[in-house]
Protein backbone atom coordinates (compact mmCIF):
# COMPACT_ATOMS: atom_id res chain seq x y z
CA UNK A 1 0.00 0.00 0.00
CA UNK A 2 3.08 2.43 0.63
CA UNK A 3 4.36 1.87 -2.54
CA UNK A 4 1.67 2.11 -4.14
CA UNK A 5 0.86 5.30 -2.55
CA UNK A 6 4.62 6.51 -3.32
CA UNK A 7 3.84 5.61 -6.97
CA UNK A 8 0.59 7.78 -7.49
CA UNK A 9 2.37 10.85 -5.55
CA UNK A 10 4.89 10.62 -8.34
CA UNK A 11 2.75 10.42 -10.74
CA UNK A 12 0.79 13.14 -9.70
CA UNK A 13 3.72 15.27 -9.11
CA UNK A 14 4.96 14.46 -12.60
CA UNK A 15 1.80 15.68 -14.08
CA UNK A 16 1.66 19.10 -11.79
CA UNK A 17 5.11 20.06 -13.25
CA UNK A 18 4.01 19.37 -16.76
CA UNK A 19 1.46 21.80 -16.42
CA UNK A 20 3.63 24.20 -14.48
CA UNK A 21 6.15 24.52 -17.49
CA UNK A 22 3.49 24.13 -19.84
CA UNK A 23 1.92 27.75 -20.58
CA UNK A 24 3.16 30.46 -18.66
CA UNK A 25 3.79 34.15 -19.15
CA UNK A 26 6.54 36.46 -17.92
CA UNK A 27 7.78 40.06 -17.36
CA UNK A 28 11.03 41.56 -16.91
CA UNK A 29 11.69 45.35 -16.27
CA UNK A 30 11.49 48.18 -14.25
CA UNK A 31 10.87 51.87 -14.89
CA UNK A 32 13.00 52.51 -18.09
CA UNK A 33 11.96 51.16 -21.12
CA UNK A 34 13.33 47.25 -21.56
CA UNK A 35 12.60 45.61 -24.99
CA UNK A 36 13.27 41.42 -25.32
CA UNK A 37 14.80 40.84 -29.13
CA UNK A 38 16.53 37.25 -29.00
CA UNK A 39 16.17 34.26 -27.00
CA UNK A 40 18.01 31.15 -27.63
CA UNK A 41 17.88 27.71 -25.99
CA UNK A 42 21.34 26.21 -24.66
CA UNK A 43 22.38 22.84 -24.40
CA UNK A 44 22.63 22.04 -20.91
CA UNK A 45 17.97 22.94 -20.89
CA UNK A 46 18.33 26.86 -20.19
CA UNK A 47 17.46 29.73 -21.99
CA UNK A 48 19.39 32.88 -22.60
CA UNK A 49 17.71 36.47 -23.66
CA UNK A 50 18.93 39.17 -25.32
CA UNK A 51 16.95 42.19 -24.39
CA UNK A 52 17.67 46.55 -24.20
CA UNK A 53 17.21 48.48 -22.22
CA UNK A 54 16.49 52.19 -23.07
CA UNK A 55 18.70 54.70 -20.69
CA UNK A 56 18.50 57.94 -23.16
CA UNK A 57 17.89 58.55 -26.81
CA UNK A 58 19.66 56.97 -28.46
CA UNK A 59 22.08 55.35 -26.09
CA UNK A 60 20.70 51.66 -24.66
CA UNK A 61 22.19 49.29 -22.74
CA UNK A 62 22.03 45.49 -22.96
CA UNK A 63 20.66 43.34 -20.53
CA UNK A 64 21.25 39.29 -20.69
CA UNK A 65 18.66 37.28 -18.73
CA UNK A 66 19.02 33.70 -18.20
CA UNK A 67 16.23 31.80 -17.33
CA UNK A 68 14.75 28.38 -17.01
CA UNK A 69 12.24 26.19 -18.56
CA UNK A 70 9.51 27.91 -16.74
CA UNK A 71 10.70 31.12 -17.41
CA UNK A 72 12.28 31.95 -13.96
CA UNK A 73 15.79 33.77 -14.16
CA UNK A 74 19.12 32.04 -13.05
CA UNK A 75 21.33 35.20 -13.71
CA UNK A 76 21.20 38.75 -15.07
CA UNK A 77 23.81 40.72 -16.55
CA UNK A 78 24.05 44.27 -18.13
CA UNK A 79 26.28 45.15 -20.70
CA UNK A 80 27.13 49.25 -20.62
CA UNK A 81 29.90 51.09 -22.62
CA UNK A 82 29.46 54.77 -21.66
CA UNK A 83 32.06 55.85 -24.17
CA UNK A 84 30.03 55.09 -27.25
CA UNK A 85 26.75 56.34 -28.17
CA UNK A 86 25.44 52.90 -28.54
CA UNK A 87 26.78 49.36 -28.50
CA UNK A 88 24.27 46.49 -28.39
CA UNK A 89 23.90 42.41 -29.36
CA UNK A 90 22.44 41.63 -32.68
CA UNK A 91 21.82 37.97 -32.45
CA UNK A 92 23.28 35.08 -30.30
CA UNK A 93 23.66 31.01 -30.94
CA UNK A 94 24.91 28.65 -28.82
CA UNK A 95 26.93 25.70 -29.95
CA UNK A 96 27.48 22.15 -29.06
CA UNK A 97 30.10 23.32 -25.63
CA UNK A 98 27.43 25.26 -24.42
CA UNK A 99 29.32 28.34 -25.51
CA UNK A 100 27.48 31.57 -26.74
CA UNK A 101 28.61 33.20 -30.10
CA UNK A 102 27.65 36.69 -30.17
CA UNK A 103 27.14 39.40 -33.12
CA UNK A 104 27.60 42.53 -31.60
CA UNK A 105 27.93 46.62 -32.57
CA UNK A 106 29.32 49.31 -31.55
CA UNK A 107 28.70 52.93 -32.63
CA UNK A 108 30.52 55.81 -31.80
CA UNK A 109 29.09 58.58 -33.65
CA UNK A 110 25.55 59.75 -32.63
CA UNK A 111 24.37 59.73 -36.39
CA UNK A 112 25.02 55.80 -36.23
CA UNK A 113 27.90 56.03 -39.08
CA UNK A 114 31.07 55.16 -37.42
CA UNK A 115 29.90 51.32 -36.70
CA UNK A 116 32.56 48.69 -35.12
CA UNK A 117 31.37 44.65 -35.79
CA UNK A 118 32.26 42.17 -33.34
CA UNK A 119 32.03 38.36 -33.26
CA UNK A 120 32.53 37.00 -29.67
CA UNK A 121 32.58 33.46 -28.26
CA UNK A 122 31.25 33.77 -24.53
CA UNK A 123 30.80 31.23 -21.80
CA UNK A 124 27.46 29.58 -20.86
CA UNK A 125 27.75 32.65 -18.23
CA UNK A 126 28.49 35.57 -20.90
CA UNK A 127 32.07 35.48 -19.64
CA UNK A 128 35.20 36.16 -22.56
CA UNK A 129 36.75 33.85 -24.56
CA UNK A 130 37.50 35.44 -27.66
CA UNK A 131 36.72 38.92 -29.84
CA UNK A 132 37.00 38.85 -33.18
CA UNK A 133 36.98 42.61 -34.53
CA UNK A 134 35.38 44.34 -37.80
CA UNK A 135 37.02 47.99 -37.96
CA UNK A 136 35.20 50.32 -39.71
CA UNK A 137 36.59 50.88 -43.35
CA UNK A 138 34.28 53.38 -44.56
CA UNK A 139 31.88 56.22 -42.74
CA UNK A 140 29.44 54.08 -43.13
CA UNK A 141 30.44 51.08 -41.04
CA UNK A 142 30.32 47.53 -40.90
CA UNK A 143 28.39 45.18 -39.43
CA UNK A 144 28.45 41.46 -38.57
CA UNK A 145 25.02 38.94 -37.81
CA UNK A 146 23.58 35.98 -37.76
CA UNK A 147 25.93 33.91 -36.38
CA UNK A 148 25.22 30.11 -36.72
CA UNK A 149 27.17 27.28 -34.82
CA UNK A 150 28.52 24.49 -37.14
CA UNK A 151 29.19 20.98 -36.36
CA UNK A 152 32.98 21.56 -35.35
CA UNK A 153 32.02 23.46 -32.49
CA UNK A 154 33.11 26.76 -34.82
CA UNK A 155 30.96 29.68 -35.90
CA UNK A 156 29.61 30.95 -39.21
CA UNK A 157 28.72 34.82 -39.53
CA UNK A 158 27.84 37.36 -42.04
CA UNK A 159 30.01 40.52 -42.10
CA UNK A 160 28.85 43.65 -44.41
CA UNK A 161 30.53 46.68 -44.84
CA UNK A 162 28.50 50.11 -46.31
CA UNK A 163 30.03 52.16 -48.84
CA UNK A 164 28.04 54.71 -49.08
CA UNK A 165 23.95 55.32 -47.66
CA UNK A 166 22.66 52.92 -50.88
CA UNK A 167 25.74 50.49 -51.62
CA UNK A 168 27.05 47.97 -49.37
CA UNK A 169 28.35 44.57 -50.04
CA UNK A 170 28.36 41.23 -47.31
CA UNK A 171 29.88 37.78 -47.09
CA UNK A 172 30.21 34.74 -44.71
CA UNK A 173 33.05 34.03 -42.47
CA UNK A 174 33.72 30.67 -40.79
CA UNK A 175 35.61 30.20 -37.76
CA UNK A 176 36.79 27.13 -35.59
CA UNK A 177 36.35 27.18 -31.96
CA UNK A 178 39.34 29.05 -31.05
CA UNK A 179 38.76 31.75 -32.83
CA UNK A 180 41.28 31.21 -36.26
CA UNK A 181 39.38 32.64 -39.54
CA UNK A 182 39.43 29.44 -41.57
CA UNK A 183 36.99 30.39 -44.83
CA UNK A 184 35.86 33.27 -46.12
CA UNK A 185 33.26 33.31 -49.29
CA UNK A 186 33.47 35.99 -51.94
CA UNK A 187 31.00 37.79 -53.90
CA UNK A 188 28.60 35.92 -56.56
CA UNK A 189 27.82 39.18 -58.65
CA UNK A 190 29.92 41.47 -61.03
CA UNK A 191 30.71 45.01 -58.96
CA UNK A 192 30.42 47.82 -59.87
CA UNK A 193 30.45 51.42 -57.85
CA UNK A 194 26.65 51.31 -57.21
CA UNK A 195 26.31 47.48 -56.93
CA UNK A 196 24.17 46.32 -53.58
CA UNK A 197 24.86 42.48 -52.52
CA UNK A 198 23.35 41.70 -49.58
CA UNK A 199 23.17 38.00 -47.47
CA UNK A 200 19.96 38.41 -45.69
CA UNK A 201 20.04 34.99 -43.83
CA UNK A 202 21.78 31.56 -44.48
CA UNK A 203 21.75 27.98 -42.59
CA UNK A 204 24.46 25.46 -42.18
CA UNK A 205 22.96 22.34 -44.90
CA UNK A 206 23.46 18.65 -43.83
CA UNK A 207 27.05 18.55 -45.31
CA UNK A 208 28.52 21.20 -43.83
CA UNK A 209 27.50 23.69 -46.68
CA UNK A 210 25.37 26.71 -46.70
CA UNK A 211 22.25 27.38 -47.65
CA UNK A 212 21.33 31.53 -47.78
CA UNK A 213 19.19 34.57 -49.24
CA UNK A 214 21.04 36.69 -51.08
CA UNK A 215 19.55 40.13 -52.67
CA UNK A 216 20.95 41.82 -55.36
CA UNK A 217 20.75 45.04 -56.89
CA UNK A 218 23.28 46.77 -59.68
CA UNK A 219 21.90 50.34 -59.21
CA UNK A 220 22.17 50.87 -55.38
CA UNK A 221 20.05 49.82 -52.44
CA UNK A 222 16.98 48.39 -54.18
CA UNK A 223 16.83 45.23 -53.21
CA UNK A 224 13.46 44.34 -54.85
CA UNK A 225 15.59 44.18 -57.46
CA UNK A 226 16.37 40.18 -57.59
CA UNK A 227 16.64 37.86 -54.51
CA UNK A 228 18.41 34.44 -55.01
CA UNK A 229 18.76 31.29 -52.85
CA UNK A 230 22.48 30.89 -52.85
CA UNK A 231 24.28 26.83 -52.07
CA UNK A 232 28.00 27.45 -51.07
CA UNK A 233 30.04 24.33 -49.99
CA UNK A 234 31.93 23.50 -46.40
CA UNK A 235 34.58 25.63 -47.43
CA UNK A 236 32.39 28.59 -48.62
CA UNK A 237 33.02 28.47 -52.10
CA UNK A 238 30.15 29.31 -54.72
CA UNK A 239 28.18 26.02 -55.85
CA UNK A 240 24.94 27.33 -56.71
CA UNK A 241 22.30 29.99 -57.09
CA UNK A 242 18.29 29.57 -58.03
CA UNK A 243 17.00 32.66 -58.89
CA UNK A 244 13.91 33.61 -56.63
CA UNK A 245 13.16 36.78 -58.11
CA UNK A 246 10.02 35.87 -59.44
CA UNK A 247 8.68 34.86 -56.41
CA UNK A 248 6.05 37.20 -54.57
CA UNK A 249 8.06 36.88 -51.28
CA UNK A 250 10.55 39.04 -50.09
CA UNK A 251 12.55 36.56 -48.24
CA UNK A 252 13.97 37.67 -45.32
CA UNK A 253 15.31 34.52 -43.43
CA UNK A 254 15.99 30.58 -43.75
CA UNK A 255 15.65 27.92 -41.53
CA UNK A 256 16.11 23.85 -41.50
CA UNK A 257 12.38 22.26 -42.26
CA UNK A 258 11.93 19.15 -40.55
CA UNK A 259 12.62 17.04 -43.19
CA UNK A 260 16.16 16.02 -44.03
CA UNK A 261 18.14 18.32 -45.87
CA UNK A 262 14.67 20.89 -46.52
CA UNK A 263 14.70 24.04 -45.59
CA UNK A 264 11.83 27.17 -45.05
CA UNK A 265 12.53 30.53 -46.47
CA UNK A 266 10.21 33.10 -44.52
CA UNK A 267 9.35 37.01 -45.51
CA UNK A 268 7.00 39.48 -46.55
CA UNK A 269 4.34 37.67 -47.89
CA UNK A 270 4.83 33.99 -47.11
CA UNK A 271 6.85 31.15 -46.79
CA UNK A 272 8.48 28.84 -49.12
CA UNK A 273 9.57 25.12 -48.63
CA UNK A 274 13.04 24.21 -50.47
CA UNK A 275 14.79 21.38 -50.88
CA UNK A 276 18.74 20.79 -50.15
CA UNK A 277 19.48 22.14 -53.59
CA UNK A 278 17.67 25.26 -53.41
CA UNK A 279 14.03 24.42 -55.30
CA UNK A 280 10.90 24.82 -54.60
CA UNK A 281 8.90 22.19 -53.16
CA UNK A 282 5.79 23.95 -51.68
CA UNK A 283 4.82 27.50 -50.71
CA UNK A 284 2.40 29.40 -48.61
CA UNK A 285 1.15 32.79 -48.85
CA UNK A 286 0.60 35.15 -45.88
CA UNK A 287 -0.72 38.44 -45.99
CA UNK A 288 1.93 39.29 -43.40
CA UNK A 289 5.66 39.78 -42.66
CA UNK A 290 6.92 36.89 -41.22
CA UNK A 291 10.50 37.77 -39.06
CA UNK A 292 10.87 34.24 -36.99
CA UNK A 293 10.53 30.41 -38.06
CA UNK A 294 11.35 27.80 -35.85
CA UNK A 295 10.83 24.02 -36.39
CA UNK A 296 8.71 22.49 -33.37
CA UNK A 297 9.22 19.44 -31.69
CA UNK A 298 5.72 17.74 -33.38
CA UNK A 299 6.88 18.02 -36.47
CA UNK A 300 5.33 21.86 -37.69
CA UNK A 301 6.95 24.99 -37.83
CA UNK A 302 5.95 28.33 -36.13
CA UNK A 303 5.71 31.56 -37.44
CA UNK A 304 5.78 35.64 -36.24
CA UNK A 305 5.02 39.25 -37.49
CA UNK A 306 5.24 41.77 -35.78
CA UNK A 307 0.99 41.36 -34.45
CA UNK A 308 0.36 37.55 -35.24
CA UNK A 309 1.95 33.78 -34.53
CA UNK A 310 1.14 31.18 -36.95
CA UNK A 311 1.62 27.32 -37.06
CA UNK A 312 2.02 25.70 -40.31
CA UNK A 313 1.95 22.08 -40.95
CA UNK A 314 4.71 20.15 -43.25
CA UNK A 315 2.57 20.23 -46.37
CA UNK A 316 2.03 23.47 -46.45
CA UNK A 317 -1.57 24.01 -44.58
CA UNK A 318 -2.21 26.77 -42.00
CA UNK A 319 -3.24 25.06 -38.75
CA UNK A 320 -3.96 28.06 -36.59
CA UNK A 321 -2.98 31.75 -36.27
CA UNK A 322 -2.76 33.72 -33.26
CA UNK A 323 -3.02 37.67 -31.83
CA UNK A 324 0.15 38.35 -30.41
CA UNK A 325 3.41 38.72 -31.48
CA UNK A 326 7.27 37.99 -30.51
CA UNK A 327 10.67 39.41 -32.13
CA UNK A 328 12.22 35.71 -31.50
CA UNK A 329 10.88 31.88 -30.72
CA UNK A 330 12.68 28.96 -29.68
CA UNK A 331 10.72 25.31 -29.54
CA UNK A 332 10.35 22.86 -26.62
CA UNK A 333 10.62 19.46 -26.38
CA UNK A 334 7.20 18.93 -25.85
CA UNK A 335 5.86 20.78 -29.08
CA UNK A 336 5.49 24.45 -27.66
CA UNK A 337 7.42 27.63 -27.73
CA UNK A 338 9.13 30.11 -25.72
CA UNK A 339 9.18 33.14 -27.52
CA UNK A 340 10.02 36.80 -26.35
CA UNK A 341 9.31 40.92 -27.28
CA UNK A 342 7.77 43.86 -25.25
CA UNK A 343 4.91 44.12 -23.01
CA UNK A 344 3.98 47.24 -20.86
CA UNK A 345 7.68 48.73 -21.80
CA UNK A 346 9.33 45.37 -20.37
CA UNK A 347 10.82 42.33 -21.74
CA UNK A 348 7.74 39.84 -21.81
CA UNK A 349 8.05 35.75 -22.46
CA UNK A 350 5.68 33.41 -22.53
CA UNK A 351 5.61 29.80 -23.02
CA UNK A 352 2.72 28.39 -25.54
CA UNK A 353 1.15 25.13 -26.39
CA UNK A 354 0.77 23.28 -29.56
CA UNK A 355 -2.37 25.11 -29.78
CA UNK A 356 -0.90 28.61 -29.79
CA UNK A 357 -2.43 28.89 -26.19
CA UNK A 358 -0.78 30.56 -22.68
CA UNK A 359 -1.85 31.68 -19.49
CA UNK A 360 -2.33 35.25 -19.83
CA UNK A 361 -1.87 36.81 -16.10
CA UNK A 362 1.52 38.29 -16.13
CA UNK A 363 2.06 36.15 -14.21
CA UNK A 364 5.92 37.27 -13.55
CA UNK A 365 7.48 40.33 -13.44
CA UNK A 366 11.38 40.62 -12.21
CA UNK A 367 12.38 44.36 -11.87
CA UNK A 368 16.23 45.22 -11.98
CA UNK A 369 15.50 46.95 -8.86
CA UNK A 370 17.43 44.91 -6.44
CA UNK A 371 13.89 43.07 -4.84
CA UNK A 372 14.01 39.56 -4.42
CA UNK A 373 11.32 36.96 -4.17
CA UNK A 374 12.76 33.41 -3.48
CA UNK A 375 11.13 29.92 -4.57
CA UNK A 376 8.74 28.90 -1.38
CA UNK A 377 9.87 25.88 0.51
CA UNK A 378 8.92 23.49 0.59
CA UNK A 379 7.98 23.02 -2.90
CA UNK A 380 5.69 20.90 -3.79
CA UNK A 381 4.39 21.20 -0.13
CA UNK A 382 1.38 20.30 1.58
CA UNK A 383 -0.13 22.05 3.56
CA UNK A 384 2.66 24.56 5.06
CA UNK A 385 5.07 26.39 3.11
CA UNK A 386 7.97 29.73 3.84
CA UNK A 387 7.90 32.18 1.43
CA UNK A 388 10.67 34.51 1.43
CA UNK A 389 11.61 38.09 -0.10
CA UNK A 390 13.32 41.21 0.40
CA UNK A 391 12.94 44.84 -0.65
CA UNK A 392 15.28 47.47 -1.13
CA UNK A 393 13.21 50.48 1.23
CA UNK A 394 10.47 51.43 3.33
CA UNK A 395 7.49 50.53 1.17
CA UNK A 396 3.62 49.39 1.28
CA UNK A 397 4.41 45.71 0.35
CA UNK A 398 1.32 43.05 -0.39
CA UNK A 399 1.92 39.65 -1.07
CA UNK A 400 -0.85 37.85 -2.45
CA UNK A 401 -1.25 34.35 -4.12
CA UNK A 402 -3.24 33.36 -7.34
CA UNK A 403 -4.71 30.13 -8.83
CA UNK A 404 -3.92 29.45 -12.63
CA UNK A 405 -6.81 31.05 -13.80
CA UNK A 406 -5.35 34.50 -11.97
CA UNK A 407 -7.43 34.54 -9.57
CA UNK A 408 -6.61 35.71 -6.36
CA UNK A 409 -7.63 33.14 -3.23
CA UNK A 410 -5.37 34.46 -0.31
CA UNK A 411 -3.38 37.84 0.45
CA UNK A 412 -0.78 37.03 2.85
CA UNK A 413 0.60 40.07 3.49
CA UNK A 414 -1.04 43.84 3.06
CA UNK A 415 0.84 46.52 5.18
CA UNK A 416 4.01 48.87 5.21
CA UNK A 417 7.40 46.85 5.57
CA UNK A 418 10.86 47.91 6.38
CA UNK A 419 13.83 47.59 4.07
CA UNK A 420 15.17 43.95 4.19
CA UNK A 421 14.50 40.54 4.20
CA UNK A 422 11.23 38.91 5.47
CA UNK A 423 9.66 35.78 5.64
CA UNK A 424 5.58 34.94 5.63
CA UNK A 425 3.99 31.57 5.96
CA UNK A 426 1.37 30.08 3.66
CA UNK A 427 -0.83 27.09 5.03
CA UNK A 428 -2.88 26.15 2.05
CA UNK A 429 -5.51 23.39 4.40
CA UNK A 430 -8.58 25.07 2.50
CA UNK A 431 -7.03 25.01 -1.02
CA UNK A 432 -6.92 21.98 -3.35
CA UNK A 433 -4.03 20.38 -5.10
CA UNK A 434 -2.71 22.49 -8.07
CA UNK A 435 -0.53 24.71 -9.50
CA UNK A 436 -0.59 28.28 -7.43
CA UNK A 437 1.24 31.85 -7.62
CA UNK A 438 2.60 34.08 -5.31
CA UNK A 439 2.97 37.89 -6.32
CA UNK A 440 5.23 40.63 -4.41
CA UNK A 441 4.05 43.79 -5.02
CA UNK A 442 5.79 46.97 -3.55
CA UNK A 443 4.12 50.23 -3.38
CA UNK A 444 1.21 48.88 -5.71
CA UNK A 445 3.99 47.52 -8.27
CA UNK A 446 4.35 43.56 -9.25
CA UNK A 447 7.96 43.39 -8.85
CA UNK A 448 8.14 39.29 -9.00
CA UNK A 449 6.30 36.26 -8.88
CA UNK A 450 6.98 32.59 -8.87
CA UNK A 451 4.97 29.33 -9.05
CA UNK A 452 4.37 26.46 -6.24
CA UNK A 453 3.05 23.27 -6.52
CA UNK A 454 0.55 22.05 -3.36
CA UNK A 455 0.86 18.63 -3.43
CA UNK A 456 -2.42 16.32 -1.10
Amino acid sequence: MKVMQIFLIVILSNSLFSQTIDTWERRYGDQLYESGEKIIKMNDGTFLINSNIIISDPQDMTWLIAVDENGDSLWTRKIYEPDSVNSYIIEMSCNSENNVYAAHRRISSEYEYDKMAFLSKKTENYEEIWTKEYPSTTQFGTWTDKPACTSDSGCAVIVGTMYDIYVGSSHIDKYDKNGNLQFSSGGIFTKNEKSTEYIEDFAVTNDGGYISIVKHSSAGYKFDDSQYIILFNDSLNFSKAVDYTWSIYGLLGIGKAQSSDSFIAYGLGGIIKIDGSGEEIWNLAIDDGIVNMVTTSDGNYVLSSSSKVYKVDDTGELIWSKDFSCNSLVPTDDGGCMAVGTKFNDVWICKFDQDGNYVNINNYVAGIEGYELYQNYPNPFNPETTIRYSITHDADVKIAVFDIAGKEVVSLVENKQGRGSHTVNFNAEHLTSGIYFYKLNVDDKVVASKSMILLK
